[in-house]
């Protein structure tokens, strides 16, 4: 990003508000989310390549009319200078890393700035963020009664230390971590905690690993039928005694004749800090804890939009393969989140393998910013944003300190659903069952469920082999969830019963107004979150690891630097941290140790083009072929060749199967009938045709159709009682209608217009005498 010296100067202010080069406001583009601004917010905005760099302040929201979009103001605090942006053109400006908060510190933050933390320094903000999570709702509860007192305060900063297992820290340190959030912004909230410079020691007053044998030994204690602090202490001396793990410290638990050297409130502490769940796990199994626990975790009706939102995976029963890296293919797993109270699906990303921690976090910033360039064209995907708690079950990747990190990171709360009840997120269950049922049980590529229903469909069924793109999927599912699922009634989403229908576009539209507003958010917090890290170090060329080169104008400043060693006898050459984007490989980022910055690097040469849509899991694909063919050969193609080979491979095996079938036809029909069913369900309006043609809309009776409302051919055969009516389409009338197509056509005979019905008829008279009208 920057590298700051007498020499290197990479970041320079701008002179006009022109030279940032900032997107135009454009009429019809969605608001979305807005952004949560308030007068004399201090921000960066950076130009296209973040070479160049203005500091403005937020004046105000400004809309000219009530139907006119909402536009905010910025103020350059050089020059006064005024910048209008829309909200869409700020969401952009996000995704580039272009607009970062500055607090009212006046420290400013660049995005990525938490990859350049120490591990130690993370923890701490972590732990300091927590303290300051819990203490804003003790502050509501005590302030309307005695007041926050230092007394009260230290009481309860004892309390949260007890849940920790560590020792309390200071009144005045929590105040001063209270007073660096208030002062921060929400740009990575992380680093509102993260200090500068380490200032004294600060270790546990016991190592860890002799919180990690009182950990186990409370689990053990609790795990048995008549388990108290006694069992725990015995189960301690034994690990101590008997596990190498534990030999180090061995010497801090007990003393050479094997007497504790810990107290006894020490076991009282972590025994008691086992959750009332937990307990019932070990004790009595997953059953009883569940039906003794029914209301541990609680699940409120959500009264707003984006309260809360649901997240599942599905297996899904067809096969397909990766068209814009042709180098995967397999049976597709969907990720899906659910918004509560509309019953919307704001995001859907179909994967291969098993869903992941990886796969989790790109669905979850598809469901926060929206599918933006991944969308259909024609498809309009409004539905998207922060929310404020997030419903997941019990799945491996959906548990655990990851998706705490994550939650911690981007400001939701996790409510995680009791084990064996599927019925806390039935909705989302049932919307699944109708995604599998409705659009992958008709697409070509399907395994329908089992082999043996496989069966029933003879061989000439291409079934369970790879046919459609893993794009062509994708562009199914945006078609019918926006335009099919969106916009049809769904049981339960009308009002308290269940039997009331509601539409999700509609509930979203009319309850857009109650979307909480979010902050600016640093796009690399996803990066950070993955975990793809890197020890590197900077040659002539760049950087090189995993095959791939990267190189970037600020490695130069960072290997010239004079803290940096070069390789020699005795010594090695400086290794650097760096982090790769899991989604696009050819994009990484370094952390410079010197100026507590980070570097983003991109890849070069030829492996620029290898790396075009190249994600870290197809990337790990690609090394196993190479090596397997280097062992092979006894020579190692490059990467690129090693591409395009699985590339030809795969395509080998997939034409094979899409010249049976034309895969893309029946997608055209597939939609197609969709729209027909859509135009179906319109209702058909039948009004009084007057002497001078005007139709008399006063006399209007509106009836539901089943019928093709499309122009149709009226010969003079046809009766002139009653309009001619076109039958729905039958397997029988369209195999004779092919056959009738293949014969020559007659020519085409008169047609005449109907005459104008009799005055004296009505419209009870007419749907007396055409019965098919009432269907």
């Amino acid at each position: 990003m920057s590298f700051v010296s007498k020499h290197f100067e990479f970041i320079q202010p701008v002179l006009t508000a022109q030279d940032l080069e900032l997107p135009a406001i454009v009429p019809g583009e969605v608001d979305g989310q807005i952004f949560d601004l308030k007068p004399g917010d201090r921000v960066l905005l950076f130009s296209e390549g973040r070479q160049q760099y203005s500091e403005t302040r937020f004046k105000e929201w400004l809309q000219l009319t009530q139907n006119s979009k909402k536009v905010a103001i910025f103020s350059r605090l050089e020059s006064g200078e005024q910048i209008p942006l829309s909200n869409a053109g700020m969401r952009k400006l996000e995704k580039a890393g272009r607009i970062v908060p500055v607090g009212s510190d006046g420290r400013r933050r660049l995005p990525g700035s938490a990859l350049a933390l120490p591990e130690a320094d993370r923890l701490e903000a972590e732990r300091a963020m927590e303290y300051v999570d819990e203490y804003y709702p003790f502050f509501e509860r005590v302030r309307s009664t005695r007041g926050p007192s230092k007394k009260i305060t230290r009481e309860f900063i004892a309390e949260v230390a007890a849940k920790r297992g560590e020792d309390p820290p200071s009144y005045e340190w929590l105040r001063k971590m209270v007073g660096r959030d208030r002062g921060g912004t929400r740009f990575d909230r992380l680093m509102n905690f993260a200090r500068a410079k380490r200032r004294g020691n600060e270790t546990l007053r016991l190592p860890p690993l002799i919180h990690e044998a009182l950990e186990i030994a409370a689990h053990f204690a609790w795990s048995q039928p008549q388990g108290d602090y006694k069992t725990m202490q015995n189960h301690f001396i034994e690990l101590v005694l008997t596990d190498p793990r534990f030999e180090p410290v061995r010497h801090r638990g007990v003393d050479s004749d094997g007497v504790l050297k810990i107290g006894k409130s020490s076991f009282d502490e972590k025994l008691g800090s086992v959750d009332f769940y937990t307990r019932d796990l070990l004790r009595f199994g997953p059953e009883t804890a569940a039906a003794k626990n029914q209301q541990y975790i609680r699940i409120a009706r959500p009264q707003c939009l984006m309260d809360i939102v649901d997240v599942d995976h599905l297996k899904t029963d067809i096969v397909a393969y990766l068209d814009a890296n042709p180098l995967a293919c397999g049976r597709l797993d969907l990720l899906v989140f659910r918004e509560r109270m509309t019953g919307t699906l704001i995001a859907v990303l179909p994967s291969f393998g098993d869903p992941s921690y990886t796969t989790f976090l790109r669905g979850l910033e598809l469901a926060i910013f929206g599918l933006e360039d991944r969308l259909l064209a024609g498809v309009s995907w409004p539905w998207f944003g922060l929310f404020n708690r997030l419903g997941v079950d019990n799945a491996l990747h959906f548990i655990g300190d990851s998706i705490s990190a994550a939650a911690k990171a981007l400001g939701f709360d996790i409510v995680e659903y009791r084990p064996a009840r599927p019925g806390d997120k039935g909705a989302l269950e049932r919307a699944l069952g109708t995604i599998t049922r409705d659009v992958f049980h008709a697409l070509p590529g399907t395994t329908l469920e089992s082999p043996k229903i496989r069966e029933l469909f003879g061989e000439d069924r291409d079934m369970a082999v790879p046919l459609l793109a893993l794009s062509e999927v994708e562009a199914v599912l945006q078609h019918w969830i926006a335009n099919i699922y969106h916009q049809t009634p769904r049981a339960g989403l009308g009002g308290d019963l269940l039997t009331f229908e509601g539409v999700p576009a509609e509930l979203w539209a009319k309850h857009e107004a109650s979307i909480p507003r979010r902050p600016l958010l640093d796009r690399s917090i996803f990066a950070r979150l993955a975990g793809e890290h890197r020890r590197v170090t900077i040659q002539k060329d760049g950087i090189r690891t995993d095959g791939i080169h990267y190189n970037a104008p600020g490695l130069l400043a960072l290997s010239l630097h004079p803290k940096t060693k070069r390789a020699k006898a005795g010594h090695a050459t400086t290794r650097f941290d760096l982090t790769i984007n899991v989604n696009n490989v050819g994009q990484a980022w370094v952390t410079d140790p010197y100026r507590g910055e980070v570097i983003e690097v991109q890849a070069v040469g030829p492996d620029l083009e290898y790396c075009t849509d190249m994600s870290m899991d197809v990337h790990k694909t690609v090394l196993a072929y190479r090596r397997s063919e280097a062992k092979k050969k006894r020579e190692v193609p490059t990467l690129l060749e090693a591409r395009r080979k699985m590339h030809q491979m795969l395509l080998d095996l997939i034409g094979e199967n899409r010249k049976k079938l034309d895969p893309r036809r029946k997608l055209a029909k597939f939609v197609q009938g969709h729209a027909v069913a859509d135009r179906r369900r319109k209702t058909l309006e039948l009004a009084r045709r007057e002497a001078d043609g005007i139709l008399n809309m006063s006399t209007a009776a509106v009836v539901n159709t089943n019928v093709y409302t499309v122009p149709i051919d009226i010969t003079d055969d046809a009766s002139p009682s009653a309009p001619v009516v076109l039958q729905p389409e039958t397997p029988k009338t369209r195999k004779r209608k092919k056959a009738d197509d293949s014969h020559q056509k007659a020519s085409p005979r008169k047609v005449t217009p109907p005459p104008a019905p009799n005055d004296d008829d009505d419209i009870d008279d007419l749907l007396a005498r055409n019965p098919e009208w009432k269907k």
